[in-house]
């Protein structure tokens, strides 16, 4: 473990990135990284296939710490792009169940959503308890005809 922080330090490496997302005492560091990285850094980000899958898995894990999964929700908007895996994990983020943050991890789910425009995955959010996922889901148009 102590290999994967040193290397995470030296810059981003995708695959130090990768072995330490799924560990609960690498993921903070891996995540910050990637919440910090730099245009270039970015670009090599958003080539990497596996990196969305393993963030929408943190972002629906329950045992992972609430900062680790508002991180991850917030990587997948800086990458720009989702799998199915990372789409599905944000759109069950949108049932949000009581609670603060519950409600938190749905507002955000929403947000990134609507910057990824998945407007599709949105629709759900039309009935959401929260006015703010409900405002991002019709600011980005789902549910076409429902609103008018």
């Amino acid at each position: 473990m102590l290999m994967i922080l040193l290397a995470l330090l030296a810059g981003f490496q995708p695959e130090a990135t990768r072995r330490a997302l799924p560990q609960p005492e690498g993921r903070g560091a891996a995540l910050s990284q990637l919440l910090a990285l730099s245009p270039a850094e970015l670009t090599r980000a958003c080539q990497d296939p596996q990196l969305p899958p393993l963030l929408g898995l943190i972002a629906q894990d329950s045992a992972a710490s609430h900062a680790h999964r508002v991180q991850a929700i917030r990587a997948l908007a800086l990458l720009g792009g989702a799998d199915e895996i990372a789409l599905s994990a944000l759109e069950g983020l949108l049932r949000a169940e009581d609670g603060p943050e519950a409600v938190a991890l749905a507002r955000h789910a929403a947000l990134t959503l609507r910057q990824l425009k998945a407007t599709a995955r949105l629709t759900l959010a039309l009935d959401a308890a929260d006015p703010e996922v409900r405002a991002h889901a019709a600011a980005a148009g789902a549910g076409g005809g429902r609103l008018c």
